[in-house]
């Protein structure tokens, strides 16, 4: 058996439209921008999610989906194709809705900015179902500070800082964990009820487990419900139910009116959490902020509420 390779998140390809709910509002602190030298435009593509440009060997330009929730980063079959790179062994990948068997290729290099990785061993995927060419994961972004500017429509990488910026008056930083390469923070709530909370960048939508379904149903906290289903990055199909969170709170920054998606999915028992309360915070509940800084190396999020959402001094 290969090594075992971890993809939290999933898309929307071929899945049954999402009820689109009203933007989420923040109303509380969080992140001031870092000075780093790489800046990159990334796009939202289809299911909102966030994509960059690449070069791949030398050759591009390629569009990667910047993804939090991947242990490792992933290539199309297609890119695969057109670069002519050679099967070297094979793997076993733990997607959202199950596990799957997956080829290894080794990438030569991929070019981000003015930043060069060398030398990766990447799973390939089907790239209508990752709906890029490829994937960024955590182990191409784990020594540097990722600063998404919503408002801008930019990424800033930057190696992770020795000290911590001052926050300014609409910021809040927010320590956590990692699992699996995975920044997890527990101290957060979704509409009062305790929960654990993985940042996925990879997902269009929040994922929530059985156990955070039925703690919310036990405390009368669960409205109506929407059938929906989610296509994993291998074309396993997820199905679940739509429900609307009033309020998501992390450590005191609240993203309001968030739709979370209830189901057994296959990452919760790939990092252990299957029975206890746990959300994948995906592009939709993050998209509230006006910036999130996510820095895997010092295990901390940072984010900036827009000034209009939060209630402190001008």
């Amino acid at each position: 058996m290969g090594p075992i390779l971890l993809l939290l998140g999933a898309s929307a390809n071929g899945a049954t439209a999402i009820p689109t709910p009203p933007a989420p509002t923040c109303v509380a602190q969080p992140t001031p921008a870092v000075p780093c030298p790489d800046q990159v435009a990334f796009n939202s593509d289809a299911y909102d999610r966030m994509t960059v440009t690449v070069q791949v060997g030398g050759t591009g330009p390629y569009r990667f989906l910047v993804d939090t929730g991947a242990d490792r980063s992933a290539v199309s079959s297609r890119l695969v194709e057109s670069l002519g790179l050679e099967v070297k062994g094979g793997a076993v990948l733990h997607s959202a809705a199950g596990v799957a068997d997956v080829d290894i290729v080794r990438v030569p290099r991929i070019e981000l900015a003015s930043r060069s990785i060398e030398g990766l061993d990447a799973p390939v995927l089907q790239a209508h179902n990752i709906g890029a060419d490829g994937i960024l994961g955590v182990d191409t972004l784990r020594a540097q500070r990722i600063v998404i500017d919503f408002k801008n429509d930019q990424i800033y990488l930057t190696p992770s800082p020795k000290r911590e910026p001052r926050l300014s008056a609409n910021e809040i930083v927010i320590t956590g964990r990692l699992k699996s390469g995975h920044l997890i923070l527990t101290d957060a709530e979704v509409d009062g009820e305790p929960v654990t909370v993985v940042v996925d960048t990879g997902a269009e939508v929040s994922i929530g487990n059985p156990a955070l379904r039925d703690l919310l149903m036990r405390h009368r906290k669960l409205g109506q419900a929407y059938p929906v289903q989610l296509t994993a990055v291998t074309g396993q199909v997820l199905a679940g139910t739509m429900h609307m969170a009033d309020e998501i709170d992390l450590d005191g920054a609240r993203v309001s009116h968030v739709g979370i998606m209830f189901a057994d999915a296959e990452t919760f028992r790939a990092i252990g959490r299957a029975h206890k309360p746990t959300l994948l915070l995906g592009m939709n509940a993050l998209r509230g902020f006006e910036e999130v800084a996510i820095d895997l190396d010092s295990k901390k999020l940072r984010l900036r509420i827009p000034r209009t959402d939060w209630s402190g001094d001008s």
